[in-house]
């Protein structure tokens, strides 16, 4: 019987993955000790995507302040942009390599609150019915892994 990870399952587990992969704790993070065929998929894609566009997320990130009152608005800015011009699972990943890549800034200023935060937020963006709607249409996230 194949269980089917529910996105959220996916960006919580790829979060505490790249925390871990930093030397922080994961802490209330969820993060697969023994990964599914999907979630090695999703952190091998995201390690691969974030290798490839290494400068690109570096200079993205470095430029937002995890201090912001509008670190929301700004983490929604960005995914809206890479969204513009469609649903992919490429882009998908980028989101996920984004919101690592802050949450980890976030842990390096010690702000374990904004970690939390910017995975319910990713959770709620990629829970949004589009992407449900587009991720079952394109085979759903099993169909993905094989």
């Amino acid at each position: 019987m194949v269980v089917k990870p529910t996105t959220s399952d996916l960006v919580k587990d790829f979060i505490g993955y790249k925390l871990q992969k930093a030397g922080y704790e994961y802490g209330r993070q969820s993060i697969t000790e023994a990964p599914s065929p999907i979630h090695r998929l999703v952190r091998q894609m995201g390690d691969e995507f974030e290798a490839a566009y290494f400068t690109t997320f570096d200079d993205m990130t470095g430029n937002i302040s995890i201090r912001a009152t509008d670190l929301r608005d700004v983490f929604d800015k960005v995914l809206d942009i890479t969204f513009q011009s469609g649903i992919q699972w490429g882009r998908i990943c980028g989101a996920l390599v984004f919101a690592s890549k802050i949450a980890v800034k976030a842990r390096d200023c010690e702000r374990t609150d904004i970690v939390e935060k910017i995975t319910e937020w990713t959770c709620s963006y990629l829970n949004d019915k589009r992407f449900i709607s587009w991720i079952r249409t394109h085979g759903g996230w099993v169909r993905r892994a094989t």
